[in-house]
């Protein structure tokens, strides 16, 4: 260790004689670095995080899956308290349904996405309040009108005021009380998306607009439905279970919400499959649509800091040219040639370490620009939702960057070291010129360099112009001049009802 440190305080002082050379080779390798340790914070946001919950590994969601490999996952919350009642291989059931709904504070009344959890939900989870405390069971036994917000909606809303516990706010022009905040990285069982305020499940019939005149005779909120399978149990087994012990229980729903009209002969012949999927990372609308897309982007950064790495050995057995009299001299004067390679791979080592530190801050940098461009997320039903992609520079990223750097460090700094280490003592201390070998070490060094630069810049300039391609594609209508928006007269009706109090008061 100590002759580590004194190596890499001499590869300090000689990168000093050069700050040309140094200040080249460190933005190069910054700019890998940092495009490498970036895409991949992406990544491992989207595709890689477990859900920040108790035991992520054991959850699965309920889907029903159509003849046509069409997806639903939206069941009636009755379905919900079936599976609850007899859950077999699962350890625990939960739901969550999701309502669009007026929301006002006092100030204006607004649209918000809000969340309909179940009893269990929170427990379930091991989830605890940032402030103040979560839902519970006795929340939704007694039909509390309270309600937990999302981290991001208090900080985008209230400016993190710790005053909000205790405020009324208005859902569907009933009165809630705030009674916690849930923690930053929380987004439910979702990857990508959080709603902002969740209330128990059994206030539904207060927020949920009832369709048609009458009431129907079971609850029409439709929710997800999670469980837990049970340590040891296959996912498999609990799978296969799922058919048989939910299709008559979810039949008898359906027919009981949508009742075929008296003297109708309809009969329904669509058969569908229920079905268990694993979702240790989280559901993610994002995931579906770009997973591919970043497994190419990250193996184009990948080819990138390749590129880098070939550049910067370039510059390094340049280096070892100009400095192979004083190496000679070394190993004339008794050094081993495993010594001055040990000492070669140090100062590459100290180099890359240097590129990393700088590649870390250009990742900081462009963290916020790179969120920032994300695109929107919608539903089924076009609604934007709100994107709560948590992408930081944590443990696991800055570990990422650590190993990419001393990998960076092994790939331009070996060659280098390998060549000096066998070079041609009698031959360099004469200054010959019979230096052939050595000639054809940096032309393949060259040759290998201009050989990937032309892949890759081949296949940017051929990605760039699909991509305007498929830009300038006739869509059949002027994309500019096109606007999407929402009418939801509830909001009105709520506005009015509020005015009105306020009037009467």
């Amino acid at each position: 260790m100590v002759e580590l440190l004194r190596d890499m305080r001499f590869g300090l002082r000689l990168l000093g004689r050069s700050p040309v050379f140094t200040a080249t080779a460190v933005l190069l390798l910054a700019i890998g670095i940092s495009a490498n340790t970036l895409i991949f914070s992406v990544v491992d946001a989207l595709l890689l995080r477990p859900l920040p919950v108790a035991h992520p590994e054991q959850l699965v969601r309920l889907i029903e899956v159509h003849p046509t490999s069409f997806v639903t996952f939206e069941f009636p919350y009755g379905l919900y308290e079936a599976l609850a009642e007899r859950r077999s291989g699962l350890l625990d059931v939960l739901a969550e349904g999701e309502a669009d709904v007026p929301f006002g504070d006092g100030a204006s009344t607004e649209r918000e996405r809000i969340h309909l959890v179940s009893p269990n939900y929170f427990s379930s989870l091991g989830v605890h309040a940032y402030l103040g405390r979560v839902l519970t069971a006795e929340d939704d036994r007694s039909a509390a009108m309270v309600a937990v917000l999302s981290y991001d909606f208090w900080q985008r809303r209230y400016r993190r005021d710790p005053a909000i516990l205790g405020r009324k706010i208005a859902l569907h022009g009933q009165p809630f009380t705030v009674i916690g905040v849930l923690p930053r990285e929380f987004n439910g069982l979702s990857a990508d998306t959080s709603p902002d305020i969740r209330v128990p499940a059994s206030v539904d019939r207060l927020v949920v607009t009832e369709s048609g005149e009458a009431k129907a005779p079971v609850r029409k909120l439709w929710a997800q439905i999670f469980g837990r399978v049970r340590p040891g149990v296959p996912i498999e087994r609990v799978d296969a279970e799922m058919e048989p012990l939910l299709r008559t229980a979810y039949e008898d729903l359906e027919n009981r919400i949508f009742p075929t009209p008296s003297g109708s002969t309809y009969k329904k012949v669509v058969e569908t499959r229920l079905h268990l999927e694993p979702i240790a990372n989280g559901v993610s609308p994002l995931r579906e649509r770009f997973s591919r897309g970043l497994a190419v982007l990250m193996a184009g950064v990948g080819l990138l800091l390749i590129m880098t790495c070939a550049n910067v050995a370039g510059l390094l057995l340049g280096r070892s040219a100009v400095r192979a009299h004083e190496l000679s001299i070394r190993l004339a004067l008794g050094a081993r040639r495993g010594r001055v390679a040990r000492q070669l791979l140090t100062e590459s080592l100290t180099l890359a370490l240097l590129g990393g530190a700088a590649g870390t801050l250009l990742t900081y940098a462009f963290l916020p620009v790179l969120i920032r461009a994300l695109p929107p997320i919608r539903d089924r039903a076009a609604v934007v939702q709100p994107l709560a992609l948590h992408i930081d520079i944590d443990l696991r990223v800055l570990g990422f960057a650590l190993a990419i750097t001393l990998l960076t460090a092994l790939l331009f700094g070996l060659s280098p070291a390998l060549r000096s280490a066998r070079a041609d003592l009698s031959s360099t201390l004469r200054a010959g010129r019979t230096a052939t070998r050595r000639g054809f070490a940096r032309n393949l060094v060259v040759v290998a360099q201009v050989a990937l630069c032309t892949l890759i810049l081949t296949g940017a300039a051929l990605l760039v112009e699909t991509l305007q391609r498929m830009r300038s594609m006739n869509a059949g209508f002027d994309r500019e001049r096109i606007v999407t928006f929402t009418i939801d007269p509830g909001i009105k009706r709520s506005e009015e009802r509020r005015v009105g109090k306020e009037c009467r008061s």
